[in-house]
């Protein structure tokens, strides 16, 4: 079962107009209860204990199932479609204490069609140190990195296609058997693959951050920088992101080679922790709202959320659906097309639940804590695949994956 997987993540859409939230614009009075507001009517686990709040889901609906190699080739199955939830029913223990810190190392992954990966930081926090913090941009964060796509950087950098008819638009690293065609230079149109030269989408640069503590929930921000180099939240080139679930394992698995993910190598002097960090460009976090229905996008001080939902292997899992801790719902809960090159609205998706990316987002909703929870049916019953604490800020996206086999949280 391949364990590659990224948390790359964010929005397309799938919910027409009418499915309003009660935290946004436009909300439609429901049924009288403990979820009343349409459509997130249906209370998890049930009426009488109403922890979440969603759509209508039951044993009719297409069962969970994991999305198999050859539909997309990151966080996919090779050994069939049957997701693993063990990890739900019995909590892993805690991992080995050591090693205690590693050098988080990995590829800044830009969503959908979005530019070169340049011009950006990277902040880790501690999840911890956020408590009680109302407006990120005042915390300070345990260690930073700037990513930055010049001659130096790109020596090491990934190219991303065009299209998804090259390898379903996965992101490679280039070889160098083009007969001196489509070399890697900056400003490059095209890139070479095993004797190929393919039409380029855009470069993502490799970093690299030491000194990171392991087995800790972690946060990481991205955020655009302004021509001084400092953050710049609204007017940039990027969205702030801000990803939580972030958990560095030391007991995950040994990497397979220098693109796996979500996994430990301790080969080195210094061990090392190889996942990628995520970029959105301001345009798409503006267009996908707009696509989804919300006209002025998401209004100034409000934000979103977004992720992925795996199984306890870090395998996407398709027919999922998202719930919230009631009155916490989004404007819009949009679902995905299965593109990972052009990730776009599928509003027929809203009655499947999760498509192969296994990617959620909800639109427009106030900054504070929320509760998040991932159901499906499975064998006719709707289980719990995992849910998570997180919290919506101002004017950024928020991307939790959903299970991926971590430990409950605190």
């Amino acid at each position: 079962m391949s364990r590659v997987r990224v948390v790359s993540l964010l929005v397309g859409v799938l919910v027409a107009a009418g499915c309003g939230g009660g935290n946004g614009s436009g909300a439609d009075a429901g049924p009288q209860g403990a979820c009343p507001v349409k459509p997130f009517t249906m209370a998890f686990p049930s009426e009488e204990d109403p922890q979440f709040c969603s759509m209508s889901w039951d044993g009719t609906k297409p069962e969970l199932s994991l999305t198999e190699c050859g539909e997309v080739f990151e966080s996919c199955s090779d050994t069939g479609s049957v997701p693993d939830f063990s990890c739900i029913d019995t909590p892993p223990g805690p991992p080995p204490a050591t090693p205690a810190t590693v050098t988080m190392r990995g590829y800044v992954d830009v969503f959908s069609s979005g530019p070169n990966a340049d011009k950006a930081r990277i902040q880790v926090f501690r999840d911890s140190d956020l408590d009680g913090v109302e407006d990120i941009t005042t915390a300070t964060p345990m260690t930073t990195f700037d990513i930055v796509l010049d001659a130096t950087t790109l020596a090491s950098a990934r190219a991303c296609p065009q299209s998804k008819d090259f390898m379903q638009g996965q992101c490679v690293l280039p070889t160098n058997d083009c007969g001196g065609q489509c070399d890697k230079v900056m400003g490059a149109g095209q890139f070479c693959y095993q004797t190929s030269c393919e039409d380029l989408q855009r470069w993502e640069v490799q970093y690299e951050i030491p000194n990171i503590p392991t087995n800790t929930f972690l946060v990481v921000r991205t955020v655009g920088l302004d021509n001084q180099g400092q953050p710049q939240v609204r007017g940039n080139t990027w969205a702030p992101m801000i990803q939580y679930n972030a958990y560095f394992a030391t007991n995950d698995h040994t990497c397979a080679d220098a693109l796996d993910l979500d996994c430990i190598d301790t080969s080195g002097a210094t061990p090392i922790y190889q996942v990628n960090v995520n970029l959105l460009s301001s345009q798409d976090y503006m267009t996908i709202p707009t696509t989804a229905g919300l006209s002025a996008g998401v209004p100034p001080g409000h934000g979103a959320f977004a992720g992925e939902v795996h199984d306890c292997n870090g395998v996407r899992v398709q027919h999922a659906q998202v719930g919230f801790d009631p009155g916490r719902d989004p404007s819009k809960l949009v679902f995905f097309n299965g593109n990972p090159v052009s990730t776009l609205p599928r509003i027929q998706q809203a009655a499947d639940g999760t498509d192969p990316l296994g990617l959620y987002a909800g639109l427009d909703d106030a900054p504070g804590p929320i509760d998040l929870v991932a159901i499906g049916n499975m064998g006719g019953t709707v289980r719990e695949i995992g849910r998570f604490t997180t919290r919506v800020w101002a004017d950024s996206v928020t991307l939790v994956r959903i299970g991926g086999g971590r430990p409950p949280q605190p």
